[in-house]
């Protein structure tokens, strides 16, 4: 459900998002109300990962429109500080992983190129 007419808004008007909304919406989501970790296994999810810096949501291209289905830090220069803390600290761990261990492919494992 897009519209096409123009909303104009006098300067200094406050916008607000309803991000429950958003992420509760049966028009984007099915079963909205359960969680379901499997819904962001899909390849989308890893152009979620490349979005989080610029709009910190899952973006979704549909007839042009961009959407923010999903926007568990908020948006814009006022998001919360905790999407920023959680990036610096899964850095941190990883590596702290990359330091201490040595990774190696096991021999039987097929290299495929997914990007």
């Amino acid at each position: 459900m897009y519209y096409t007419s123009v909303l104009l808004l006098p300067g200094g008007c406050g916008i607000l998002i309803p991000i429950q909304m958003l992420h509760r919406s049966v028009e984007h989501w099915e079963q909205p109300e359960f969680f379901r970790p499997e819904r962001f296994e899909s390849s989308i999810c890893i152009y979620w990962m490349s979005c989080v810096f610029i709009m910190t949501g899952l973006v979704l291209m549909r007839s042009h429109v961009i959407l923010c289905v999903i926007m568990p830090f908020g948006a814009g220069p006022r998001n919360c500080v905790g999407m920023r803390f959680a990036l610096m600290e899964t850095k941190m761990c990883l590596m702290t992983l990359l330091r201490k261990y040595k990774f190696e492919r096991e021999p039987d494992t097929q290299a495929t190129d997914h990007f």
